[in-house]
């Protein structure tokens, strides 16, 4: 996934595009997780990368906190898990007209 689809994806986000009909998916804290994912080049980010980039702590409790909400965002479709515990944003869905 490119760095520049990340941006793009964040910035529609930021410029007053409809909020995501997900509730859980619009608030804040399920915003700065994908704020993360759209500034990294990375393949994929593990839970504890996700926790040092946000500042939180990295003690379990902290991980699995945040390994839980990664897991709903790959429910609702808006991250995917490449492999165990490595997850990457979901790639949007093409539509032929």
């Amino acid at each position: 996934m490119s760095a520049s689809w990340r941006r793009l994806r964040l910035a529609g986000a930021a410029n007053g595009s409809p909020p995501p009909a997900d509730v859980t998916v619009a608030s804040p804290a399920y915003q700065q997780i994908l704020a993360v994912f759209a500034t990294t080049d990375l393949s994929g980010l593990r839970a504890k990368d996700i926790c040092h980039a946000l500042g939180i702590g990295t003690a379990a409790k902290d991980v699995e906190g945040l390994r839980a909400k990664l897991k709903r965002l790959v429910a609702r479709g808006v991250l995917t898990e490449a492999e165990a515990g490595l997850f990457t944003l979901a790639r949007p869905a093409h539509r032929w007209s």
